[in-house]
């Protein structure tokens, strides 16, 4: 993980205690992968939350034989015994959806919309209901969700090792097709002959071997917005960065900006991305002293947000099963349909 998972800021820590009468976040995650991003904020979001002394379990939706957490990230798991405990003592809990759920399936009466993606893009609702605490992970994703001034940027990048040494000669290229063309169906174009392929599983290649490619290729060319650009640019790789219909621009430019990334393959863009793309590791580090301020920002607003009511959700942890697709929701309606017809047949179970 990053050289600043264990060091929190210590303007934030009040208390080598857990916090009193804090309400306890459930934050509604998929498995760990570090083949997804949006899902590692997830994850580290519950974990610096109770590093700093609140508390923040994870409720996990997938397949159950899929579900696992990182062990380095302190991410416990909700159980029936938490939730009651949170019960007895009048704790509300704070729910955080990703943006791909849709609705309230927890019936949460304070939600928050991490977006970690542009909204409907990957699935979920496109708008959000005015009574939800909305966060981006990017200024621009912020902006699109119509929360502009909500930004947690989690820089979440292991740059220890995605660095650029050791230094080796670089020669030829490489791409990632990813959801580009997995998804929907789209071919690489652009590409130099022989560019090697980083596959859309992470299983199929560890992140060393990753970084490795990154660090002895000319150009790193990608399909979509991606956190491997940025560990690409973190190894001395310039990206091209392809537009097409699902890359029509990038999600974290105001906090990473276009140093080291070509759009497009004109000769100008180029000479651009490889001329400035020794700046990028300082403009990430800049991303690291800002997290905390906006983490801050977070647990203020979400603490004290209107908490009138009960808990509308009995049985939390059933409703989970049965309301919860067994995968990642993807953009496809039928799913969605699918998905309404398990909720109402758990609803006629009961």
């Amino acid at each position: 993980m990053t050289e600043w998972l264990d060091f929190p800021d210590p303007t934030l820590c009040e208390t080598l205690l857990p916090l009193p009468n804090r309400r306890p976040y459930y934050i509604v995650a998929p498995a760990y992968t570090r083949g997804s991003v949006g899902i590692r904020c997830l994850h580290l979001l519950i974990h610096w939350l109770n590093r700093l002394g609140h508390s923040a379990w994870l409720v996990p939706y997938g397949r159950p034989h899929r579900l696992r957490i990182n062990p380095a990230l302190v991410t416990p798991e909700l159980t029936a015994a938490t939730r009651d405990f949170h019960r007895s003592k009048g704790l509300i809990p704070i729910v955080v959806y990703p943006e791909v759920i849709f609705g309230n399936p927890l019936q949460a009466t304070t939600v928050v919309r991490y977006v970690l993606n542009f909204p409907s893009l990957l699935g979920g609702d496109r708008v959000f209901p005015p009574h939800e605490i909305v966060f981006g992970f990017s200024r621009a994703l912020a902006m699109a969700a119509g929360a502009p001034d909500n930004v947690l940027h989690f820089p979440a990048l292991d740059t220890g090792i995605f660095s650029p040494e050791p230094a080796v000669e670089r020669r030829g290229t490489c791409h990632y097709p990813g959801k580009y063309h997995r998804d929907h169906g789209g071919v690489p174009f652009g590409l130099p002959d022989g560019s090697l392929e980083i596959p859309s599983d992470p299983a199929a290649m560890d992140q060393s071997t990753i970084a490795a490619i990154f660090r002895r290729s000319e150009r790193f060319y990608v399909y979509e917005n991606t956190a491997l650009g940025a560990e690409a640019c973190l190894c001395g790789c310039p990206v091209v960065a392809m537009p097409n219909p699902w890359l029509t621009e990038s999600i974290a430019e105001q906090e990473l900006g276009r140093d080291g990334v070509a759009w497009g393959d004109s000769p100008e863009q180029i000479a651009h991305a490889q001329a400035t793309v020794g700046l990028v590791r300082e403009r990430y580090q800049r991303t690291i002293q800002a997290f905390f301020p906006q983490l801050e920002r977070f647990v203020a607003l979400t603490q004290t947000h209107p908490r009138d009511g009960a808990d509308t959700a009995p049985r939390l942890l059933q409703e989970l099963r049965y309301r919860l697709l067994t995968s990642w929701v993807p953009i496809h309606g039928r799913l969605r349909q699918k998905w309404q017809r398990a909720i109402d047949t758990s609803r006629q179970s009961r």
